[in-house]
């Protein structure tokens, strides 16, 4: 299943409060994914946040 959710946090904003519903809804987080880094091992350039239209 796919959920997305629009935000107009940034992305340091977005990631501290998914931790905290995580968290609070006694959930955890089994693995993070760092994209720019995956992306630029790959020879893609991906130098710049998300943002939105």
């Amino acid at each position: 299943m796919l959920v997305k959710l629009f935000t107009f946090k940034n992305v340091t904003e977005a990631e501290a409060a998914l931790q905290a519903a995580v968290q609070a809804n006694h959930f955890g987080v089994m693995q993070v994914h760092n994209l720019k880094e995956t992306m630029n091992k790959k020879g893609v350039e991906f130098n710049s946040e998300q943002k939105r239209n």
